[in-house]
């Protein structure tokens, strides 16, 4: 019975060892890969091909000690390509010639050993009035000035008591 226990004990360290001597590395060397970016970069209209804009990768929850990844200027047809990003989720932005930096939603998920392909295009700045213009600007518009008058009445009819 002894013979038997002490079996069990060596073949559970024996995997133990043997799963941290395997596994541990492979995951240390999945975060340490690099992966690239490609794709392109149009102007507002989401068509016409952005020349000499640079996009712009910062990671998402970047320390002080992060560094920031710029793309070489696109060529004619705004393509560019970025190589040697550590794995991970980055913000995107990107630079235009006269040094206009316009900032995007955009995460992009680098994956070691990997290339992905992204292509942003320049959002138009929209006028703080537009949102009064869309239906929920509108209906919002509409409700606040309801309340705004149910309140003034309140108040004046407590008045005229």
């Amino acid at each position: 019975m002894f013979k038997t226990e002490s079996m069990k004990k060596y073949i559970v360290s024996a995997l133990v060892v043997t799963m941290i001597g395997f596994v541990l590395p492979m995951a240390v060397f999945s975060q340490s890969q690099k992966g690239n970016l490609m794709g392109f970069v149009y102007g507002k209209d989401g068509k016409t091909p952005l020349d000499g804009a640079q996009v712009i990768l910062k990671k998402v929850k970047a320390k002080k000690s992060d560094r920031t990844y710029n793309s070489e200027p696109t060529g004619n047809t705004g393509d560019y390509k970025m190589e040697g990003i550590p794995a991970g989720k980055y913000k995107a932005a990107i630079k235009i010639k006269n040094g206009k930096l316009y900032r995007t939603l955009a995460v992009v998920d680098i994956i070691g050993g990997k290339t992905v392909i992204r292509s942003f295009h320049l959002a138009p700045r929209r006028p703080f009035f537009a949102f009064f213009i869309e239906p929920c600007g509108i209906a919002m518009t509409v409700a606040g000035t309801a309340m705004i008058i149910k309140i003034i009445e309140g108040e004046e009819s407590e008045t005229e008591l």
